[in-house]
């Protein structure tokens, strides 16, 4: 699942050329991969924390824009899909 979602990043053309770089500087590194892909970077007791990266666990400027959307309450206007919003 991970290695689906490492390709998917890969393939998207929202990633920055330093992005890009480190993500196929660690191609062939499966360990590193799923520790930057196994799941998304969750919300803890002290917020989001994470190390700075390309990536769904990690915090990047891809995934920013979600923390709007968790912290909002429910309204009568659509949020819209978070996941499209990331590379892909």
């Amino acid at each position: 699942m991970y290695m689906n979602e490492y390709q998917k990043w890969l393939d998207s053309n929202s990633l920055s050329e330093a992005e890009r770089a480190e993500l196929e500087a660690i191609r062939g590194d499966e360990k590193e991969i799923e520790s930057r892909f196994f799941a998304p970077l969750e919300f803890g007791t002290a917020g989001l924390r994470g190390i700075f990266g390309p990536g769904v666990n990690p915090m990047n400027t891809h995934f920013v824009p979600w923390t709007p959307q968790a912290l909002a309450p429910p309204g009568p206007f659509p949020v819209g899909d978070a996941a499209g919003r990331l590379p892909g």
